[in-house]
């Protein structure tokens, strides 16, 4: 892909495709729901 996106996450960021940091983040969202936390 010649897309990137680029994360911060405390104190360094992360490079990631779009797409698969969007799943990754709609999953661990989901997560977070079924545990009975906001987000």
């Amino acid at each position: 892909s010649s897309e990137v996106c680029f994360v911060g996450r405390s104190d360094h960021f992360q490079v990631w495709q779009p797409q698969a940091f969007h799943e990754a983040q709609a999953r661990a969202r989901e997560v977070v729901r079924q545990r009975g936390l906001r987000t």
